[in-house]
């Protein structure tokens, strides 16, 4: 069971976490982030992300807020 992740570093470019029961991606803004697959988990609110992002599946996540997406 994973329940958060946070303190990547910056030159993190590609993050995939598929149904592992994550509830919480802190602040991903300061990465080098372009692809974010995280679908079947149970995140409730979606952190910052960088301008760079080309791909984004967050599909069947209980989300209730988004940050700036």
């Amino acid at each position: 069971l994973l329940s958060g992740i946070g303190g990547m570093p910056a030159s993190l470019v590609t993050m995939s976490i598929v149904s592992s029961s994550l509830t919480v991606l802190k602040d991903l803004s300061h990465t080098a982030l372009d692809i974010l697959n995280v679908p079947k988990n149970s995140i409730v609110s979606f952190p910052s992300l960088p301008d760079s992002m080309s791909y984004i599946n967050i599909s069947q996540n209980p989300l209730t807020s988004l940050g700036s997406v």
